[in-house]
């Protein structure tokens, strides 16, 4: 048989005949060693029909995960590994593409277990559009052994802070923010028309990629959605542990809008630059010395995420509007202390968590929570209210209330 004239399917000629793999998964970790090896071998079961390598980078773990790489030796695929000193998923991708050799790039986390189809999922979506443009972005859910916290619930529901997927349909094509790194896929053709790759100015796993992503979209990029591509997120978490995650994503958007800062409108600077005008118009001291309102925005916080934490272990609808209101306000926060003197970052803090979303947010979740005839932890309430200062007619009572006629308590 002459060389070249048949090929293993997903796998074409590079330069000297060395066969190239249809994907090369990256996967950047830190310390997450459970994680990894779990992640690491659901990636053995992916089904036949579609070659691939993974290449997993060490961005300076201390658990232990170099020497479990070294000794790895997977039978599926094609494996390689390296470790770095930390800084971050940006550069430790940036590292891996140096290294990759497939004709797509795959980007996987280490908390993202494949289903079997995934890779042929891909590639189909891939084959159909015939287009090097194609960004094709598959679904990242829970597992269905992984206990859900109503905050799990919320995030990757009706709030849609983590992903967009219960408002997406399979199929369709969706703008530059909605390029999810647990689970898509490229052309190199396409990534290496932005030859530096993500921006190692990121620190942390928040904007990097979206970053990337809008640098793409003027290359003509495509971000399609294919629902059956799947793979389980092994990524808990409850209310106070989601809010500090999207306290990082607050400051990622910071040094997001330094590198652009023309997409201003996207992000939650707007509003905060609205109140500091505002204030600065009025010249009003009536949030009183920040080291005042920042007290008072970290007793709301505190108390605020007891609420929401009494409620999350089971499914609490009515726990919606007060996780809404407590991650954009996380956000917010990460975005004021990059972006603001300390001084001023509080004083925005305050004046936002009272009339915008801490305080509007326990108001609303009071209502249907009182609704729904749940019985309210009333201290923890009137200490959101009384550190932020809200005036009596915009608090919501959250003592139960007796049904008109019946004598009976709601």
């Amino acid at each position: 048989m002459e060389r070249g004239a048949r090929r293993k399917r997903g796998l074409e000629a590079v330069s000297g005949g060395e066969p190239r793999p249809m994907f090369s998964v990256v996967i950047p970790t830190f310390s997450r060693l459970d994680l990894l090896r779990r992640a690491l071998a659901a990636w053995e079961s992916q089904a036949p029909g579609v070659e691939f390598e993974v290449i997993v980078a060490d961005d300076g773990s201390t658990d232990g995960t170099a020497r479990f790489l070294a000794a790895w030796a997977p039978a599926r695929h094609a494996y390689s590994w390296f470790s770095q000193a930390n800084a971050g998923p940006a550069r430790a991708r940036n590292a891996a593409l140096r290294r990759a050799r497939g004709r797509y790039v795959f980007f996987a986390g280490d908390d993202i277990l494949p289903t079997p189809r995934l890779l042929l999922e891909h590639a189909c979506v891939h084959a159909r559009e015939a287009d090097p443009n194609v960004v094709v972005i598959g679904r990242s859910s829970w597992p269905p052994d992984l206990p859900l916290t109503a905050t799990m619930r919320h995030i990757d529901g009706p709030g849609a802070e983590q992903f967009g997927f219960a408002w997406m349909r399979n199929g369709a094509e969706y703008d530059f923010r909605h390029f999810y790194t647990s689970n898509l896929s490229l052309s190199r053709e396409l990534f290496e028309r932005e030859p530096d790759g993500f921006s190692e100015e990121f620190p942390r796993a928040a904007y990097e990629d979206i970053e990337l992503s809008y640098r793409l979209s003027r290359h003509g990029q495509r971000i399609v959605y294919a629902q059956h591509a799947e793979a389980w997120h092994v990524h808990p978490y409850d209310a106070r542990g989601f809010f500090k995650r999207q306290v990082v994503c607050g400051a990622m958007a910071a040094t997001f809008l330094r590198k652009q800062p023309h997409l201003w409108k996207w992000f939650p600077g707007r509003d905060l630059e609205r109140i500091r005008l505002s204030l600065a118009s009025e010249r009003s001291e009536s949030s009183g010395p920040a080291a005042d309102s920042r007290e008072r925005v970290e007793t709301a916080e505190g108390a605020a995420l007891e609420v929401a934490m009494l409620y999350d272990a089971t499914p609490a609808p009515f726990l919606t509007p007060l996780l809404l209101g407590l991650f954009r306000h996380a956000v917010e926060k990460g975005f004021a202390e990059a972006w603001y003197e300390p001084d001023v970052a509080a004083r925005l803090l305050l004046h936002s968590a009272r009339e915008a979303t801490i305080g509007p947010a326990l108001g609303t979740f009071v209502g249907q929570a009182l609704h729904h005839r749940v019985r309210l932890p009333d201290p923890m309430v009137t200490r959101v209210y009384d550190a932020l200062a809200t005036p009596a007619a915009q608090r919501v009572d959250p003592r139960p209330r007796a049904d008109y006629g019946t004598g009976r308590v709601a």
